[in-house]
């Protein structure tokens, strides 16, 4: 039986998506001897352009081109100015773009459809003569405007030229890919933690579709690379505990958010997922190590006097203390130091009130938190 390649079980997409800026090349004789009362406003001159179409009237169209991206990117991975995707998702496929070329269409529509009546608005609104008469030498006809906005899209099979050389680099490739599939989940992963954990400091049970978006993804490439199926087993861990409803207004309990905070440590960092996939580090010894360390005020929050008082009380200079919980000593001023001091003068530094302070900190988890918050603060 002949061996399926990697290359038989994906599909190329395509999209080609053009959209018309409402903007046009400034001339330049349209800039020369221009007085300080004909300077153009920057909303209309920007960067060697100028306006010539309400800008916001466009930006539905910039909308589905992101919404394209979007699809395609939850469902394969970017390669050589298109996407490559599970060829069993083709239909699939079709039917998603197919929309929003339908949805893309229908705003082409619109938009010449009240062409005139704004481009006349837009002009009116413009006090200067000397701009509004320049922009209005320079307006476009529906027909120039409606060849400028494009939606398009190709599938197509992927393979190598031939059996030679050719081939095995480009199956060669291919595998490459199953390892740029994992680095791409941990990406998405430490985006999760650190918008639900380290930035916010909670966590919405309506997280969750992120969670799902990242295994869906996961699922239809697991044939790229065979750790696949043990990242999909760390979010499988982590949804359970969601419960039912996923909103964005309910905070998952403060259970609950340990349990899924002990997975996706380890799924967003690199080197805790090797230690995994080696059986070195296991989400129980996660979850043991973290559930008991940050309290928070309310369930799935941790508030910013667990930062302060946890987090960075934790860390100092990289090492954790024994137990950061612990009162600071007043420090005693010396008299010989300070002659005019009295054996009563002492500092006591301000501690920071916490709702509930655990026994004992855990250095991962707190180093972790540090790092983290320190790269986006």
């Amino acid at each position: 039986m002949a061996q399926v390649k990697l290359s038989d079980r994906l599909v190329m997409v395509h999209p080609v998506i053009n959209i018309w800026t409402g903007k046009v090349s400034v001339r330049k004789d349209e800039m020369k001897f221009i007085s300080a009362d004909e300077t153009p406003p920057d909303k209309l001159v920007q960067m060697g352009t100028k306006a010539i179409f309400p800008t916001e009237d466009l930006r539905r169209f910039n909308n589905l081109k992101q919404r394209t991206r979007r699809y395609l990117s939850s469902v394969g991975m970017p390669f050589v100015g298109g996407w490559l995707c599970p060829a069993d998702l083709e239909d699939q496929i079709y039917d998603q773009l197919g929309a929003i070329k339908t949805a893309f269409h229908s705003e082409v529509d619109n938009l010449l459809q009240n062409y005139h009546l704004r481009l006349n608005e837009f002009l009116a609104d413009q006090k200067n003569e000397v701009w509004r008469d320049k922009m209005a030498s320079a307006i476009m006809t529906p027909a120039e405007v409606k060849r400028s906005l494009e939606f398009r899209f190709q599938l197509f099979s992927v393979q190598a030229t031939g059996e030679g050389r050719s081939g095995k680099d480009f199956e060669t490739q291919m595998v490459s890919l199953g390892e740029q599939l994992i680095t791409d989940t941990v990406k998405e992963a430490s985006d999760f933690y650190t918008a639900n954990i380290v930035k916010c400091g909670k966590m919405h049970t309506k997280s969750k579709e992120v969670l799902v978006k990242i295994k869906e993804k996961l699922a239809g490439l697991a044939f790229m690379n065979p750790n696949a199926e043990h990242l999909i087993g760390l979010i499988d861990g982590a949804l359970p505990f969601y419960g039912a409803e996923h909103t964005s207004k309910q905070l998952v309990s403060e259970d609950a958010f340990w349990q899924i905070m002990a997975p996706i440590m380890i799924l967003s960092d690199r080197s805790k997922l090797e230690r995994h996939l080696s059986g070195e580090l296991k989400v129980e010894d996660v979850h043991q190590q973290i559930a008991p360390t940050v309290f928070a005020d309310q369930p799935g929050e941790i508030t910013e006097a667990s930062w302060t008082s946890i987090g960075e009380s934790a860390i100092s200079d990289g090492h954790v203390t024994e137990n950061p919980f612990q009162p600071v000593e007043p420090l005693q001023v010396e008299s010989d130091s300070n002659p005019w001091a009295t054996a009563t003068d002492s500092f006591e530094p301000e501690i920071a009130p916490l709702a509930a302070a655990p026994s004992k900190a855990n250095p991962e988890v707190f180093k972790d938190l540090h790092d983290r918050k320190a790269n986006i603060c």
